[in-house]
């Protein structure tokens, strides 16, 4: 019974493993490939790779509160998400762009959005820094006519690390784990019927820039480059 129930346990283990591996996805790029797990992106929906950008198309992202019932917050996160630097590049700059819109009608209603950013060195999981959602502009156009928002948050090389004294890290990072969290809320004040609020990211709405930088050339090698290019340079006299 030991040995069917050990065999038993091994199957699930495997059955378990191969459907990780077939929600894994790899999109390949120039500077940087992609790598992340289809089931662990909520909301945010199927990213497409486009140049040094990674842009997400959120599916039904949205909160809505109606006459008076209340606060309705829509959360969602996406995990699993991996940056891997190609030979020749380094990660210089992450940022994290959201769009979208909402709408409010009738006293006491208020829409908000929020957001992290979240950077981890595969290798080093100590070292991480996380960034806050900005958004733009206030949300307090409360006309029944639908306003844009935005949003971004950014890390670089200056942004601190959740643990003191890892920055700058990002330029010696290979891969980068990176996480998206947003939280939408909408809210209508009991006793106020006839009232409305609504918010949404869009379509398209949410984009990862990176800014990989090219590798700088070995001493050895730029002192040969600056022997030849003085050759170069003598050949020429001598024809003069």
């Amino acid at each position: 019974m030991k040995t069917i129930a050990a065999a038993a346990l091994v199957l699930a283990g495997s059955v378990a493993l191969d459907a990780a591996r077939a929600d894994t996805v790899t999109l390949v790029g120039t500077d940087f490939d992609v790598i992340y797990n289809s089931a662990t992106l909520g909301l945010f929906g199927t990213p497409q790779l486009i140049g040094d950008y990674l842009v997400f198309t959120p599916n039904q992202f949205a909160a809505q509160s109606l006459n008076g019932t209340g606060t309705d917050t829509t959360t969602s996160v996406a995990t699993g998400i991996q940056l891997v630097a190609n030979p020749g590049y380094q990660f210089g700059n992450l940022s994290v762009a959201a769009v979208g819109d909402y709408l409010m009608q009738g006293p006491g209603t208020s829409v908000g959005v929020s957001g992290t950013l979240t950077a981890t060195d595969a290798a080093r999981p100590l070292t991480q820094t996380v960034a806050n959602l900005v958004v733009a502009s206030p949300l307090n156009i409360a006309n029944g006519i639908v306003q844009n928002w935005s949003g971004s948050a950014q890390i670089n090389n200056s942004t601190p690390t959740v643990t003191p004294g890892y920055n700058p890290w990002l330029a010696s990072a290979g891969t980068i784990d990176v996480q998206l969290a947003n939280w939408l809320t909408a809210t209508t004040t009991p006793g106020n019927g006839d009232s409305q609020a609504f918010i949404q990211e869009k379509f398209s709405s949410v984009e990862l820039v990176i800014d990989p930088v090219a590798v700088p050339l070995p001493s050895g090698l730029l002192l040969g480059l600056s022997g030849l290019a003085g050759l170069a340079c003598l050949g020429r006299r001598r024809q003069l």
